[in-house]
């Protein structure tokens, strides 16, 4: 039901109510095991056509561990648009209906959800989450955001379980829906557990066909590579402006996203204005900007990664503790940034 109480006169407004359209659409299997994504729930060994993959720079998470894969349908010989995808060298990646990615979170080696993010046939995309039982014998569909908290090995921690609609907060249509399966972020080598040999994922995928029209794999050393934030071989920025992007930029974006500054680790920095960017809400920080150079304690950037407040952490779901390394690492490079012009971002005080 809906009620308005917008442009009436009437009383209390007027209640709408929702009908579907169409035949019922089924809810998807109500454990893990009934999924068939998992051969083997025990070992969690994937479904046969599940891909593992990794990313360079991971969304921070509470320290989680994580497992990935992707399923992108085919007959055996990925040839054809409905079996392919859609490559950008710095752009958001497309896939072909039915694609399916999984995700796995552990923490402190107890399992804790696993997250599909289904393209559905009506060219649309969602996302389910299974909550793995106390005795870790199998997930349970979630039909709502749960949050529990729990004690493992001694130590107390809150896990927010997200909802189907959560899922989509971040999974945004200005990052294509999928968020970590990007250039930068797979240019990289991963072990593949099933034969134990290390490659760049980029040439593994196309190799197996998978990119529509193939890649030039005389470029890959041309391309960005995200670093990840304990890279001590990877520069400041290159490493805090990964981590940005990986965190932040699903929705700090140009592209359908909040648009006044672009977390992206695509766009240039001088590009990008987020140095002396006027924010929103300072949250009682005077003269507050997203980077204030050398005062990372006026930056927003660093100031709502280094917080618990429910009002102002970033991101908003699916954190509940500080990432102490990447908070450090931000604070460095806004440290090492030069001073701006007090004509370029007006008063402070």
């Amino acid at each position: 039901y809906l009620l308005s109480l917008a442009g009436t006169d009437q009383d209390g407004g007027i209640i709408y109510k929702f009908d579907r359209t169409g035949g019922n659409t089924p809810e998807p299997p109500l454990t893990l095991g009934a999924t068939g994504a998992v051969s083997d729930l025990a070992s969690l060994t994937p479904a046969p056509g599940l891909i593992p993959y990794g990313v360079n720079a991971p969304l921070w998470t509470d320290g989680a561990a994580k497992q990935r894969w992707i399923a992108i349908p085919n007959d055996g010989n990925p040839d054809s648009a409905a079996e392919q995808i859609g490559f950008s060298a710095t752009g958001n990646w497309t896939f072909p209906v039915g694609t399916v990615l999984v995700k796995q979170f552990d923490l402190n080696g107890r399992r804790m959800e696993t997250r599909f993010l289904v393209h559905g046939q009506d060219g649309n995309y969602y996302g389910i989450t299974y909550r793995w039982r106390e005795d870790q014998s199998d997930a349970d569909l979630l039909f709502t955001r749960e949050e529990v908290s729990f004690n493992i090995g001694g130590q107390d921690y809150t896990w927010t379980f997200p909802s189907r609609s959560d899922c989509l907060q971040c999974h945004t249509d200005s990052v294509g829906r999928v968020v970590g399966v990007r250039t930068h972020q797979l240019n990289g080598d991963y072990t593949y557990p099933s034969t134990g040999r290390t490659a760049n994922q980029l040439v593994t995928l196309n190799r197996l066909g998978f990119f529509a029209g193939g890649i030039d794999e005389g470029q890959l050393i041309n391309y960005l590579t995200a670093k990840h934030i304990s890279d001590i071989g990877a520069s400041l920025e290159e490493r805090a402006r990964s981590y940005l992007d990986s965190n932040c930029a699903h929705c700090h974006n140009p592209t359908e996203g909040i648009r006044q500054f672009d977390m992206r680790l695509t766009t240039e920095l001088d590009e990008a204005q987020l140095i002396g960017a006027i924010v929103q809400n300072e949250f009682g920080i005077v003269g507050a900007r997203e980077i204030l150079p050398q005062e990372p304690g006026r930056s927003m950037a660093y100031v709502r990664q280094n917080t618990r407040e429910e009002s102002m952490k970033m991101p908003p779901l699916g954190r509940h503790l500080i990432d102490t390394e990447a908070v450090s690492v931000l604070a460095d490079w806004i440290n090492t940034l030069p001073e701006l012009e007090r004509s370029t971002i007006g008063e402070l005080d």
